[in-house]
């Protein structure tokens, strides 16, 4: 009766991998791809050992104690990573349950799922992030830079056209500006003279070679864009078909060219900007021509202003032979009286010349510099100025376009005295 009353005793015999008893120890740790494992068990009894029953739980993994079986290994597959506690016990014929036995399992998680493979990428991914930023930031740094230096040498390039009056010097100052500008080689600018296009120099080598280089209008590629008013990039002239001067082409060892229309302030074309592309330069590019555009609508004042200097000096020099013409006929009194008068005429005649020209040439090349200068603060650092500075910068801005308005009206008053504009008088109804 004693022996009866004894609940038999649980043992873990060990932990399989397949068929091999990896271990009995009561700690066991197993790598993430050794995660299907069994487990053999066995209980001591002293009577009735056939009839003896066996329970196990896999804490952790399931929650309810397995239905008595007289089974004596089980099995677990796929285990998650993690911490698993298994519990065995077993009951006599006589209904008696045993202790649990227990063996602790951990199954270690793969390296991406540690803590120090997370912590790890979290690093990577913000050091990732933030060398994206960084550069983002460069690169934006570097555009603005660029745009600012652009800028800067395009308003340089305005103030060295403006910066002389004869007409050829301004002709050549163009296009050695734009040249340099996009990197490119000088051509030449041809100007509209009865309906033709006419280049008078043109650039050979390391000099300006005076020619004389006809394109009728619509023919030819700078004939197609001063009668069109369209930029044409031509990146292999030999095999283009619209050009009339093959022999050129290898006179000046073409390798491409751009030519520009240029507008006067009534947007219509006076003529044509030739840059030629060097050797060991890539092909223009739309930014290349909005920058040669930008500076061709300047040129267009600077030729104006020469052809108006040509003009105010040729006049001044028929006034000057006309009073030496004057001085020869008379020798008396009267001579003397009217040589006295006719140089205060001279005088005053060179007084409204010099006041024309130094209205026209030097009051309207600063204040185009200016209003550049205005146009770069307003629109590269609106976000760096405050409301005052930005409603003074903008009355800045108003009144130099007003200035160079009222410049522009002297230049049309100055044009119809020389009868460069003809007035075409009509009659109409005050309303």
């Amino acid at each position: 009766e004693t022996v009866l009353s004894l609940a038999p005793r649980a043992y873990i015999n060990g932990l399989r991998l397949g068929n091999t008893l990896v271990s009995s120890a009561p700690n066991i740790s197993l790598p993430y791809n050794q995660n299907t494992i069994s487990f053999d068990f066995v209980a001591l009894s002293f009577t009735d050992e056939d009839l003896v029953r066996y329970s196990y739980l896999l804490e952790n993994f399931e929650s309810d104690w397995s239905q008595p079986s007289t089974e004596r290994t089980t099995r677990f597959t796929n285990l998650p990573a993690g911490q698993y506690k298994f519990l065995v016990k077993a009951r006599s014929s006589s209904g008696l349950w045993s202790e649990p036995e227990a063996l602790l399992v951990e199954i270690l998680p793969p390296y991406w799922q540690t803590t120090w493979f997370r912590l790890l990428l979290l690093f990577s991914t913000v050091t990732l992030i933030a060398g994206i930023f960084s550069w983002r930031v460069r690169r934006l740094n570097y555009h603005h830079n660029q745009r600012i230096e652009t800028l800067t040498q395009l308003l340089e390039s305005i103030r060295v056209i403006n910066s002389k009056l004869d007409l050829q010097l301004v002709l050549q100052n163009i296009v050695s500006e734009s040249a340099n500008l996009v990197g490119g080689e000088a051509g030449g600018i041809g100007l509209i003279k009865e309906n033709k296009l006419v280049f008078e120099h043109v650039w050979y080598k390391d000099h300006w070679e005076k020619t004389t280089l006809e394109f009728p209008l619509n023919q030819g590629i700078a004939g197609i864009v001063a009668a069109t008013g369209q930029t044409i990039i031509v990146n292999d002239p030999m095999q283009d078909s619209r050009v009339i001067y093959p022999i050129l082409i290898k006179k000046y060892n073409l390798q491409g060219f751009m030519d520009v229309p240029i507008y006067n302030r009534d947007r219509k074309v006076i003529g044509v900007l030739d840059i030629r592309l060097k050797a060991n330069r890539v092909a223009f590019n739309l930014a290349d021509t909005r920058l040669v555009e930008s500076l061709a609508e300047q040129a267009a004042v600077a030729i104006e202003n020469a052809e108006l200097y040509g003009s105010l000096a040729e006049k001044n020099l028929m006034i000057i032979e006309s009073l030496k013409e004057i001085e020869k006929l008379y020798s008396n009194e009267v001579t003397r009286r009217l040589q006295e008068l006719n140089n205060k005429l001279k005088e005053v005649n060179e007084l409204k010349t010099n006041f024309m020209i130094v209205t026209s040439h030097e009051m309207r090349t600063p204040l185009t510099v200016l209003k550049g200068y205005h146009e770069i603060l307003l629109d590269l650092q609106p976000e760096n100025l405050s409301a005052p500075q930005k409603r003074a910068l903008q009355i800045c801005q108003r009144t130099i376009e007003r200035l160079i308005n009222i410049v522009n009206d002297i230049l049309e008053m100055l044009r119809i005295e020389e009868k460069r504009i003809n007035l075409k008088i009509t009659s109409f109804n005050l309303p």
